[in-house]
């Protein structure tokens, strides 16, 4: 079974602004309810380190993989959780 959520929003500001703030991980807490720590860079193959909050308040480390960085354009991450292919997580960002 696949689950995909979508959310969209409009940013009235450049592009490169916005990709500025998508790839400033240790920023994320301050605008990112739910990711409380992030480090990492945002280029293809890298591992993140993302510490995130669920909906009950538990915090969580995960180390996702960047698939995609194109600059001022695309930022993706893959993250897993326990088995290959049974949780596996998406993110895209996109300016």
């Amino acid at each position: 079974m696949v689950k995909t959520l979508v959310t969209e929003i409009d940013i009235d500001a450049p592009r490169p602004r916005v990709w500025q703030i998508l790839v400033d991980l240790p920023a994320y807490a301050e605008w990112n309810p739910f990711i409380v720590d992030a480090a990492g860079r945002a280029r293809q193959g890298d591992r993140l380190t993302l510490r995130m909050r669920n909906a009950g308040g538990r915090v969580m480390t995960l180390r996702p993989t960047v698939a995609e960085a194109r600059e001022g354009e695309l930022l993706r991450w893959l993250g897993r959780l326990w088995i290959p292919g049974l949780l596996d997580v998406e993110h895209t960002r996109s300016c």
